[in-house]
């Protein structure tokens, strides 16, 4: 080991932890004069130390992990990041890709970090320690035939063949796989666990939970909004499932008492797909939270397969093609904020615009886009949101996103970013309007609010009829009568059921909006403060669709159902915004009376 020139033997180390003796290290020394075997290997087969003490002596000298080479599994494509000469220079295996953790013999070794950062621009470095013996072991095993590609940059996308795949597993084949995992035990976990994050995605389930019980383990799919109990799982294979994910995650297996995140990616039939992690300790185990980021939904999902409502989708196309301003997507976690606003993204790209994002965590790779990782608790080599949106508004670009507006200062950056003269789009996280929100948490005068701000939308999800089961049926007079206005029959859909639904009689989700370009009489209302309802019937008298008018079209055209709306909180956000002179009632599907739209 070498820190610059100055060589570090592990017997010394050693000796400087308290776990070998002098008189030890100079028999083992005499001994290797003889076999010409490395230290390490001659101190543990005469007796003097353990793997357990090297590693705690290695850990205590260098104030970073240490990796076992040797039983540590390194993917192909991870050990072709850096050159091989590099790597018998500086004496480092590059380990992990989601942080690059490089083992090195001397993690202190500065000149071989800078180098890894010079070729590998953009990724965080994550620096362990590793055994000389180990470290040679390791490399003398190296794939010869293929060279280390080119250094990837920051913002660009991996391909799908660079993450490992996961095979598709049917039902029958998860069952049959948890029934011999209660019987096999921990043998089954691996397996096991790529069943599981297969069966997901094919449900195109959005998160996984599995909370541990006393008995037992029981797994959850988010699929359509809905949190659907799936299966019970062999409690003993909870610590398990916990450790493999955790390893997928490149996360410590052993830190079970506090809590963990982190990030992994894999394919899945050719595409590639990231999950989030979240662990969290509960009296049985961890409970373990997982979102998933499908690129399938991103490619699929145009501007005109998200907005249904031409006209609502070309008012959005005109507002965030503006010059400047600030564009604000407002709703609750998972109202689909983040896709739509990459599918406008893509689009903005598509013209020309040159677009960075600032996300945590990056949720879908875009191509041409640069994206900028961020922490709210940033660590030793972690980006805050603060500084990272600084560094993005630095930048001369025309297009900026933001995943999420949390802290008061980082609202103040993006109204001063919007007076600029930058086009920005703005995630907020909230199920109160978006104005309220933004007057109440940013600590910015309402005249700089409303004078930054270019547009709002506001958005909800709701379960999406399945096409091939939906039925048709006639509704109640009045409610038929009602809704003639908008189908022209009075008309409307019913679930029914089938195997490609899971008999639910829903396949997807459909997005509700409302989508306001600030013109000067808005702009004007907002600054003195007027309440939603002067600015709803603003909105409706320059022909724009408010909430609930938009989810009543998607009832009238057969995409949701009216129990569908009334799940969510969309009537309750009209109620807040009526007027005595707005839309008078109407018979609602299957109750008494509901709000009906107007325009």
């Amino acid at each position: 080991m070498a820190v610059g020139t100055k060589r570090i033997r592990l017997g010394e180390i050693l000796i400087k932890a308290g776990v070998l003796e002098e008189a030890q290290l100079e028999q083992a020394l005499a001994r290797q004069k003889e076999t010409r075997e490395q230290i390490g290997e001659i101190l543990s087969a005469m007796g003097f130390v353990t793997e357990e003490k090297i590693k705690y002596a290695l850990e205590l000298q260098f104030g970073v992990k240490h990796i076992n080479l040797k039983n540590t599994r390194i993917a192909p494509e991870v050990l072709k990041l850096l050159p091989e000469q590099l790597l018998k220079q500086y004496q480092m295996i590059p380990v992990q890709i989601n942080q690059l953790t490089v083992a090195l013999v001397d993690p202190n070794n500065i000149l071989a970090i800078d180098e890894i950062r010079k070729r590998l621009r953009g990724v965080n470095v994550v620096p362990a320690v590793c055994t000389e013996s180990d470290f040679w072991d390791t490399y003398k095993q190296l794939p010869k035939e293929a060279p280390a590609g080119p250094a990837p940059v920051a913002g660009s996308t991996p391909s799908a063949s660079s993450h490992p795949e996961i095979q598709v597993v049917t039902d029958a084949q998860l069952k049959d796989m948890l029934d011999k995992a209660a019987k096999g035990g921990d043998a089954n976990v691996t397996p096991l666990v790529n069943a599981i994050l297969s069966s997901a995605i094919r449900r195109r389930a959005t998160n996984i939970a599995i909370e541990p019980m006393e008995h037992e383990v029981i797994l959850r799919y988010r699929v359509d909004g809905h949190m659907l109990r799936e299966a019970n799982i062999p409690g003993k294979l909870g610590q398990g499932i916990t450790q493999r994910i955790k390893v997928l995650a490149g996360l410590n297996v052993t830190s079970g008492n506090a809590p963990q995140s982190g990030t992994f990616s894999f394919t899945y039939e050719g595409r590639a797909v990231k999950l989030a992690f979240h662990s969290m300790p509960a009296r049985f185990g961890q409970v373990l939270t997982l979102r998933i980021f499908d690129s399938a939904l991103l490619n699929t999902q145009g501007l005109d397969n998200l907005v249904l409502h031409q006209r609502v989708a070309q008012t959005l196309r005109h507002l965030v093609t503006k010059p400047g301003g600030l564009v604000l997507f407002g709703g609750p976690h998972g109202s689909g904020k983040t896709i739509l606003m990459y599918s406008c993204l893509k689009e903005l790209h598509m013209q020309g615009a040159s677009v960075i994002t600032v996300e945590e965590p990056i949720e879908f790779d875009l191509d041409g886009v640069i994206q900028v990782p961020v922490a709210h608790e940033p660590g030793a080599n972690d980006m805050s949101v603060a500084v990272g949106l600084g560094s993005a508004l630095a930048q001369n670009t025309q297009v900026l996103m933001m995943g999420d507006v949390g802290e008061p200062s980082v609202a103040q950056k993006l109204v001063r970013g919007a007076l600029s003269g930058r086009m920005i789009l703005a995630g907020i996280t909230t199920t109160q309007g978006v104005l309220v929100e933004a007057k109440e948490t940013w600590e910015v005068p309402t005249r700089l609010i409303a004078n930054s701000i270019a547009g709002m939308v506001t958005q909800r999800l709701v379960r999406r009829l399945c096409p091939d089961c939906k039925q048709t049926y006639t509704p109640d007079e009045a409610t038929a009568k009602h809704f003639a206005k908008l189908n022209g029959t009075g008309e409307l859909k019913k679930p029914a059921g089938c195997d490609k639904c899971y008999q639910t009689g829903f396949s997807g989700q459909v997005g509700v909006y409302e989508v306001i370009p600030f013109t000067p009489q808005i702009r004007e209302l907002v600054a003195r403060n007027a309440p939603k309802a002067m600015i709803d019937g603003q909105a409706r008298q320059m022909g724009l669709m408010t909430l609930q008018d938009y989810a009543m079209w998607l009832v009238s055209q057969g995409h949701t159902t009216w129990e569908e709306i009334k799940r969510t909180d969309i009537l309750e956000l009209a109620q807040a915004g009526s007027i005595s002179e707005g839309p008078g009632q109407a018979p609602a599907p299957g109750t008494g009376a509901a709000a009906s739209p107007t325009g």
